[in-house]
């Protein structure tokens, strides 16, 4: 599809509206920042093709498109890769590097391409154990939509306090490491 100016502006207005109505799915991002991944995603399928116009206008391809492939790199932007988990579901999971853990064949591929002398990276799965008031606010709900669902201020708070206690508990073990 050969993007034109009036498709450029088109695109701009739509990804303005868009990131204004999703912001609430991408907590870690401001609304420009929203808008400027949303117009570069929506580019990028234009120009790849994806849009069919058979199916539907361009608008509404790319407000439906652009929320898994906004998605998708937000997720990838805070730490996040779609991989396997042990029930075999493939899931979003949060990984962490550190130096400790590589079996051989990761040791030789950065043998080969690392010459500079530094430590080698590997993967460590990052356990958190969330309270589901926890999990809930890390995908994006606020308090009303928590409330919505069932669970109580008062019950919010509980899990709330909770969490916060775990998490002092867990800053003071790496304090006495």
């Amino acid at each position: 599809m050969e993007l034109t100016q009036d498709i450029m502006a088109d695109i701009a207005s739509l990804t303005l509206r868009w990131s204004r109505k999703f912001s609430y799915l991408f907590p870690k991002w401001e609304t420009n920042e929203l808008r400027n991944e949303a117009f570069l995603v929506a580019v990028q399928l234009l120009e790849r093709d994806r849009y069919n116009p058979e199916k539907g206008t361009v608008s509404t391809f790319l407000w439906h498109a652009l929320r898994f492939d906004v998605g998708h790199r937000y997720k990838r932007a805070n730490a996040q890769r779609y991989l396997t988990c042990d029930d075999g579901v493939r899931r979003y999971q949060q990984k962490e590097l550190t130096q400790c853990n590589l079996t051989k064949a990761q040791q030789y591929e950065y043998d080969s391409k690392n010459v500079i002398e530094e430590s080698p990276l590997s993967f460590i799965d990052v356990k958190v154990n969330h309270n589901s008031w926890s999990s809930k606010r890390i995908e994006g709900h606020t308090a009303r939509d928590l409330q919505r669902d069932g669970m109580s201020l008062q019950e919010q708070k509980r899990q709330a306090e909770e969490f916060r206690n775990n998490y002092d508990k867990q800053q003071s073990k790496r304090c006495e490491r």
